[in-house]
């Protein structure tokens, strides 16, 4: 080992790792309780502001308290993959958020994530890590910021100053003490172009009501969507509106991961019309999360003009019913 601390060599190692295996940027915080953050959540769970989702009122301490996942804990690696692409839908294409063009990351990261646990144990063997990468119930955002990969916008998204709001999150937490970031101060000012972008409503600053949310309908909304759904924009997975607004983005550079290069920018009404072209695309991509049923429900939804509540708002194909699981967006 060099002439420097333990824990500081731990830091070189780990993130000289990290980067090899693709990760542009990587931090480490020391393993803590996040009580503020367990605070606004416990709230945003009272407003009933998490919708359908259920999964997210199981547990919820072990959201902000690390060691309830992994008891040895010590240290919050937090490694970011820039997955930005400037590709653009026809104009009359359905839309798909950026993060689903390409490879589903559930699938990328967890296995490059093991690769730097493994260079790293050469010098460390007694290294030991839990990979958290958006299935587990942690709150990856708060994670980030405190270990200076950028900070939670207005949008709730983490904002990176090399790279926008681009940035898919990986964390690992590990059972050794190394030297550790400052966190990211929050540097939006009083910018709101991401609470001013987003056409329904969801966003107030730093807080997100996901019952307005389009990603949260086009998503995680199972069955029939009811009269009060709100108009899609032409989104039938994902939203990237309240992303593409902030201006940090200026900054933004396209991926080099060749898994996230995106094998399309939104997809045709033939596409979505086609079972076999469907059946083609949607295997290995997020996409496969609502289905093709559950895309077509998103293509066919157009609620009547006026009030969001009004009855003879189109009816739309059933989506599939499925498991209540976790987001993957």
């Amino acid at each position: 080992m060099p002439n420097i601390s333990r824990e500081k060599y731990a830091r070189m190692v780990l993130a000289h790792a990290a980067r090899q295996h693709g990760f542009e940027t990587v931090g480490f915080a020391p393993v803590a309780v996040l009580e503020q953050e367990r605070a606004h959540l416990t709230e945003w769970l009272a407003d009933g502001r998490h919708g359908n989702m259920e999964w997210m009122t199981r547990e919820p301490e072990k959201r902000t308290d690390p060691r309830l996942l992994f008891a040895d804990a010590r240290t919050v690696m937090v490694v970011g993959a820039n997955y930005f692409s400037d590709a653009l839908p026809e104009a009359d294409d359905k839309r798909v958020a950026r993060y689903a063009r390409a490879r589903d990351y559930h699938n990328v990261l967890p296995k490059r994530l093991r690769k730097t646990l493994a260079d790293a144990r050469r010098e460390f063997p007694e290294l030991e890590g839990k990979i958290c990468v958006d299935t587990s119930p942690i709150l990856e955002k708060p994670w980030a910021q405190r270990a200076g990969l950028g900070w939670q916008g207005k949008h709730t998204h983490l904002v990176s100053r090399s790279y926008g709001s681009w940035l898919i999150l990986g964390l690992v937490l590990l059972n050794i003490e190394v030297e550790y970031d400052a966190p990211q101060p929050d540097l939006c000012g009083t910018c709101t172009a991401c609470v001013d972008a987003c056409p329904t409503g969801a966003i107030a600053p730093h807080r997100m009501d996901a019952r307005k949310c389009i990603s949260y309908w086009t998503i995680e909304h199972r069955n029939e969507f009811p009269p009060d759904a709100p108009d899609l924009n032409g989104w039938i997975h994902g939203c990237d509106l309240c992303l593409e607004a902030c201006p940090w983005n200026r900054f933004s550079v396209a991926t080099q991961w060749a898994d996230f290069m995106p094998r399309y920018a939104g997809l045709t009404g033939a596409q979505l019309a086609d079972d076999a072209q469907m059946d083609a695309l949607l295997p290995g991509t997020p996409l496969n999360r609502p289905k093709t049923v559950g895309l077509r429900r998103n293509a066919a939804w157009k609620p009547k003009t006026g009030s969001p509540g009004d009855e003879t708002s189109t009816s739309s194909p059933q989506a599939a019913e499925t498991e209540d699981d976790p987001p993957r967006s």
